[in-house]
């Protein structure tokens, strides 16, 4: 049926409905159905006027529409548009911020690794033999010898009547011989001054001469007289002895000379240090080095190194009394040594790991800190000097720990499916446990950049 024809049966049933009115069709005519059913041919207009013209003009509904004209529905879909603007722009705008989230989490890939290292305790209460030069499966120990002095200068106390010769220091030269010449106990030497003075009841060798310069040797010779007189300044000494027996030659290239002033000499009523003041002024000096040196031996220790209970041991030297008569006081000093055995704690890692771990480098464990150890010797008097070997109470509560590989931990592990991690971690004997963390949580592999993969080593290493 072609578009006259439809439009022939539209107006049929209008002509012959119950409403008597007229009815316009096309926008610019003046042709019609009238009531007299007269029919006029509107061909010619409808074909000037477009759809869009064509319009009901009692309800303002279009035929165009009544006939399911295509624009209805795109008019349709607009108005839907404009009715939910909003909410049409709300859930782009979610899609949006959900694809960016998407894109910036990706981007910000990582994956986190926390791990426990593999431990084992030792504990070992025995008697232990340590030596100072250690065997493969032995344990070493080591001396540690700390030096201090002190000294005093005490007020004379005590008046006495003294007869002292006075002492010195002399450097004796021998450019007569490249051979070594001995002198005779209580050898004779005189000051330019004709001071006598001699040496000890011991015999005295002088090194023979070189192409540097003469041999020399240094000794304490003493005044041949009580007296102050004696008590001369730096000189010059010949022997006379060699002058005496017609040896010019040794009288000429045998001499001495003096580099500090002689002291000591005295005749007469004069103030001493008591022996009682001498004694506690001393016992506090050794008091005094005794307590420095056990403070410096607790700081100076390092903390790789433990300390044998009992071991500790101080040697005082003699003391040293300088006598100054004319300020009537005298000059204490003392020394000291303080010797003690100590287990570095290196050594007690070899050996206890050779003892306890077979078949472990010693690069792949380490011994914490946190461990207790504590040795005590129960001998008596230690001779340091010709200790070689020492047995020691051993208490021991140690913990060994395993050290992680990292970047190998990474490598191994890099663009890895979650389900083959803890696969791949199970091959590591190192590892204890793991807890895996990979962001963001929808991704299925391990990053390929080892940069996004961090291991936390939650050890004491």
């Amino acid at each position: 049926m072609n578009n006259l024809d439809r439009r022939k049966k539209i107006g049929d049933g209008i002509r012959h409905s119950k409403i008597k009115k007229d009815i316009s069709i096309g926008v610019n005519t003046d042709k019609y159905f009238n009531d007299e059913n007269k029919y006029v041919d509107i061909s010619d207009q409808y074909k000037k006027d477009t759809p869009n013209n064509v319009f009901n003009k009692s309800n303002n509904l279009t035929i165009n529409n009544y006939l399911g004209d295509s624009s209805y529905k795109k008019d349709s879909f607009f108005l839907f548009i404009k009715r939910n603007k909003v909410f049409l722009k709300s859930v782009i705008f979610i899609l949006l911020y959900l694809y960016i989230l998407f894109f910036i989490f990706n981007k910000l890939e990582n994956t986190e690794i926390e791990i426990t290292p593999k431990t084992e305790k030792i504990s070992e209460i025995k008697k232990i033999s340590s030596y100072l030069r250690p065997e493969y499966n032995q344990l070493g120990f080591s001396i540690m010898m700390l030096s201090d002095s002190r000294q005093e200068s005490v007020i004379s106390d005590e008046k006495v009547n003294t007869s002292d010769r006075a002492s010195g220091e002399i450097t004796i030269f021998n450019n007569y011989s490249t051979e070594p010449q001995r002198l005779s106990p209580n050898t004779r030497f005189e000051s330019v001054s004709g001071k006598v003075f001699r040496t000890s009841d011991n015999w005295i060798e002088i090194p023979g001469k070189t192409t540097k310069g003469p041999g020399t040797t240094k000794v304490i010779i003493y005044a041949d007289e009580v007296g102050p007189e004696y008590n001369i300044d730096v000189t010059d000494f010949t022997i006379p002895g060699f002058k005496e027996a017609g040896l010019t030659a040794k009288y000429n290239d045998i001499y001495a000379l003096s580099l500090k002033s002689f002291s000591g000499g005295f005749n007469g009523d004069r103030l001493k240090l008591s022996d009682n003041k001498r004694e506690s002024t001393i016992h506090d000096l050794e008091s005094e080095l005794k307590e420095n040196l056990i403070n410096r031996l607790a700081i100076e220790k390092t903390n790789r190194a433990i300390l044998v209970d009992n071991s500790i041991q101080i040697v005082f030297d003699v003391p040293v009394l300088e006598e100054d008569i004319k300020k009537g006081e005298t000059r204490i000093i003392q020394k000291a040594n303080i010797f003690a055995v100590i287990i570095d704690k290196k050594n007690l890692e070899d050996f206890l790991r050779k003892r306890y771990l077979h078949n472990v480098d010693k690069d792949d464990v380490y011994l914490l800190d946190s461990g207790n150890f504590k040795f005590v010797y129960g001998g008596g008097n230690i001779d340091f000097k010709e200790l070689k070997n020492i047995d020691i109470d051993a208490n021991i509560d140690a913990i060994f720990e395993w050290r992680l590989d990292i970047n190998l931990i990474k490598e191994s592990l890099r663009g890895l499916n979650k389900r083959d991690i803890l696969d791949i971690l199970k091959e590591f004997d190192e590892i204890d446990s793991a807890v895996i963390k990979i962001r963001p949580f929808w991704r299925k592999f391990i990053s390929n950049d080892l940069n996004r993969i961090k291991i936390k080593n939650l050890g004491n290493i």
